[in-house]
């Protein structure tokens, strides 16, 4: 059997959702061991994660969306590569065309890429299906992250049904069950009855973090709720402006950016409420997360971003990018503890009923067993 590539988007230190793919790329390793190498590339490595050390992941350094053609063929064959797992590449690509030809008999796309995209018109349709039909350039599984991108696959991709896999995306429940509340709130001087606003992710235009600043000056400044206080756990482009807006408004002992934290559980653990403001996700783990921990969410109404919230259930919904709709809605659960209570239960039941992370990786695992099984040689010869 030919060695599996896992190929890593991001340099070796990035955070984030790569823990996902990190928990995939050693579920996969343990599945193959002993029937062939399993080698993660990254664009830059500046240190090897502990988990991949600690399942001794062979790790090497190479950006896999610019080398020149012959350096990629070279290091294809030198490495005996058969399989290449990517994520959030194109559906459809030349460059598939050279994994082949370099003797790469499998190609496995994963899909976190988030928003809505447009239904095809009926002739823009055929030319797709009639593209997505050549193996050459295409992947052999697609696999996605939500029933949304599953739809994208099918419906907006156009490719062949047969392909397109779905491995909803999960977290570890019983690491965020077993936390305890940490000290975040005596870390950061809250007072007793504070009410206490997290967010997370990357600080990104994309995210809408300004969305909360603003929303949180109209609570503070507007509506005077002297209760109420925010963080955010994450770092990235944004800071410096998200910064100078929080300045802004005045709310510099309001509003905390704590950067990258590894204590996250413990953290929600200790909050009162979570928001996500993001304009589009593929499937969101850190909304999964607060949902998990039983804190009552509030998220955008973009549908990717609220595909896992039922409204007045499990959370509560606001308007895309309107922080006055967000400041109303974050009024009422500062204001109303039965609420948060209750939204805060039924979220959590949810996502341990079916958002596992177990059920995650159960599924993809299951998806390779499929792609493998379709050319039964690749595993009858685990020495060759």
């Amino acid at each position: 059997m030919k060695n599996i590539l896992l190929v890593g988007n991001w340099s070796s230190d990035t955070g984030y959702a790569w823990w996902l793919m990190e928990t995939f790329w050693v579920a996969i390793a343990r599945k193959f061991r002993g029937q062939c190498r399993v080698i993660v590339c990254y664009p830059q490595v500046n240190g090897i994660s502990p988990r991949l050390a600690a399942e001794n992941i062979e790790v090497v350094e190479l950006d896999f969306a610019t080398p020149r053609t012959a350096q990629l063929h070279r290091f294809l064959a030198t490495h005996d590569i058969g399989c290449v797992y990517l994520t959030d590449r194109s559906y459809v690509s030349w460059r598939y065309v050279l994994l082949r030809l370099a003797g790469v008999q499998r190609i496995i796309l994963h899909d976190h890429t988030p928003g809505v995209r447009s239904l095809p018109g009926t002739g823009k349709r055929l030319v797709k299906s009639s593209i997505a039909a050549f193996r050459a350039i295409t992947a052999d599984a697609y696999i996605a992250v939500s029933e949304q991108i599953l739809h994208r696959l099918i419906e907006v991709a156009c490719l062949p049904r047969g392909k397109c896999h779905l491995a909803r995306n999960g977290v570890d429940c019983a690491r965020i069950n077993s936390a305890r509340p940490g000290d975040i709130r005596a870390e950061l001087g809250l007072p007793a009855n504070a009410i206490l606003v997290i967010s997370s992710g990357r600080m990104t235009r994309y995210k809408s973090i300004h969305t909360i600043v603003t929303a949180a000056g109209q609570l503070v400044n507007g509506k005077q709720l002297s209760q109420v206080f925010f963080a955010h756990c994450g770092d990235g482009p944004e800071r410096d402006a998200l910064n100078a807006q929080v300045e802004l408004l005045g709310l510099q002992k309001r509003y905390f950016f704590l950067g990258m934290r590894s204590d996250i559980p413990a953290i929600l653990k200790a909050a009162d409420i979570a928001v996500h403001p993001s304009e589009g996700e593929g499937l969101s783990l850190s909304i999964l997360e607060f949902m998990c921990a039983g804190l009552p969410v509030i998220v955008s109404d973009d549908p990717t971003t609220s595909q896992t919230v039922t409204n007045d259930f499990t959370g509560l919904l606001f308007k895309t990018g309107n922080a006055d709709d967000l400041a109303d809605k974050l009024e009422y659960l500062v204001t109303t503890p039965s609420a948060r209570a209750s939204l805060g239960t039924a979220a959590a039941t949810e996502v341990n009923k079916n958002y596992s992370l177990d059920g995650t990786v159960n599924a993809l695992l299951g998806i390779f067993d499929q792609v493998y099984r379709s050319d039964e040689h690749l595993v009858r010869h685990p020495g060759s």
